[in-house]
């Protein structure tokens, strides 16, 4: 029995005029009940300040974004914030409505992406207030601009991921004529 993968679902392979086959969509389609432009806006207000603000965090950081327990979950926040511009680049593209590759790919990417962003941030929070708390030795003028910027960078992948959970796209039947 062979599985079928996420890419395939939906798509059928039919035969037309002279013994050709193509492929056709006969699987779900996702709709927004707002809108799909509603929808792109709303995470690319929450994307693009969350990715400008970690590059910042990345590549200006203080001493106690420099030790090793914060640079830790920084580093491993990479991994959702690829996924989260993967999916972003493809919600962008998608016109409505979205097959079920388009969903998979884009709503569902970019809200388990959110949610990985949020969790690794949130460790990064942490470890800048230990570090804070416990071995910067007093000198913490730098690290409460970078502290805020690693909250900011919590709230925006927080608030991506309520409002993809908020506002699911909703499944329907393809019709034939469609």
């Amino acid at each position: 029995m062979r599985i079928r993968d996420w890419y395939f679902q939906g798509w059928e392979r039919r035969e037309v005029i002279g013994g050709r086959t193509e492929l056709v969509y006969t699987g779900e389609v996702y709709t927004f009940p707002g809108g799909l432009r509603p929808a792109q806006k709303r995470c690319l207000l929450y994307s693009a300040p969350l990715l400008v603000l970690y590059a910042l965090i990345a590549l200006l950081p203080p001493s106690g974004g420099m030790w090793r327990i914060a640079a830790i979950p920084q580093l491993l926040e990479l991994i959702p914030l690829i996924y989260l511009v993967m999916g972003l680049i493809r919600l962008l593209l998608a016109k409505e409505p979205l097959t079920f590759r388009d969903w998979y790919a884009s709503w569902r990417r970019l809200g388990v992406a959110a949610v990985g962003s949020a969790v690794f941030t949130a460790a990064m929070v942490l470890a800048e207030i230990v570090f804070i708390l416990w071995f910067s030795g007093g000198a913490v003028g730098a690290e409460i601009p970078y502290l805020l910027a690693e909250i900011a960078c919590f709230a925006l992948s927080l608030a991506l991921a309520v409002y993809i959970r908020k506002h699911p796209c909703t499944p329907s039947v393809m019709t034939e004529k469609e």
